[in-house]
C-alpha cells in the first residue's frame, strides 16, 4: 500500500487528480492539500511508483474507486460530479457516438483529445461517466435491440467520416501523406 508523503496520502492523490479530469484547477485544489505545486509534483512522483510496482492493482483499483466518487479524504463533502451530470452533458446516444468519434479523430491526427473535448465544453470525466452509462445501453442492444445496433453502426460511420474529414483539413492531409514508396 502507498504511504502518505507531504501529509497526502493515496486517497487525496487519486480524488486531486479526479477532480483534475473534471476541470478543476491544480491552484484551486494545492490549498486543500495544503502544499505547493513542488510537493505536489513528489506526491504525483511517490504515487506513480507505487502504482508502478503495485502487481496485485490494488493501488489502481482503488484509483478508479475514488475517481467514480473523489469527495474524499481532504475533499470529504466537497461537490462532486456524478454519472447523471454527464449524461446530462450528453444527453442522447447518437451525441455520444459524436463525441466518441470526435475524441478518436483528434487522437488520429495527432491533436489533443481533451482539447476537442473542450471545444463542446465537456471535460475527460464528463466523456468517461457517459461513456460507462451508454457503453451499458450498447451493450444490452447487442443482446435485444438490433435496430439500435444498425443506428449505433450509422451513426459511428457518420460521424466519424465528418470528423475524420475535419482533422484531416486542419492538418493538412493524413499523418504519412507525404511519404513515397
Amino acid at each position: 500500500m502507498a504511504d502518505t508523503i507531504h501529509g497526502i496520502t493515496f486517497i487525496d492523490y487519486c480524488a486531486t487528480n479526479a477532480f483534475l479530469v473534471q476541470g478543476k484547477q491544480l491552484a484551486d485544489l494545492l490549498p486543500v492539500l495544503g502544499i505547493e505545486s513542488p510537493q505536489w509534483d513528489e506526491a504525483c512522483k511517490h504515487f506513480e511508483r507505487a502504482m508502478a510496482n503495485d502487481h496485485e492493482f490494488v493501488l489502481v483499483t482503488q484509483l478508479g474507486e475514488v475517481y467514480q466518487n473523489p469527495a474524499q479524504g481532504k475533499y470529504a463533502g466537497a461537490a462532486t460530479q456524478t454519472s447523471n451530470d454527464a449524461v446530462l452533458k450528453i444527453i442522447s446516444m447518437e451525441q455520444f457516438i459524436d463525441v466518441q468519434n470526435l475524441f478518436s479523430a483528434a487522437s488520429q491526427f495527432g491533436i489533443d483529445p481533451t482539447s476537442a473535448l473542450t471545444e463542446r465544453g465537456l471535460t475527460l470525466m464528463d466523456y468517461s461517466q457517459a461513456g460507462m452509462h451508454y457503453m451499458a445501453e450498447m451493450n444490452g442492444a447487442h443482446t435485444s435491440n438490433s435496430d439500435l445496433l444498425r443506428k449505433i453502426g450509422a451513426w459511428h460511420e457518420q460521424y466519424r467520416e465528418v470528423h475524420e474529414a475535419r482533422f484531416e483539413a486542419e492538418a493538412g492531409g493524413r499523418i504519412g501523406d507525404d511519404i513515397e514508396f
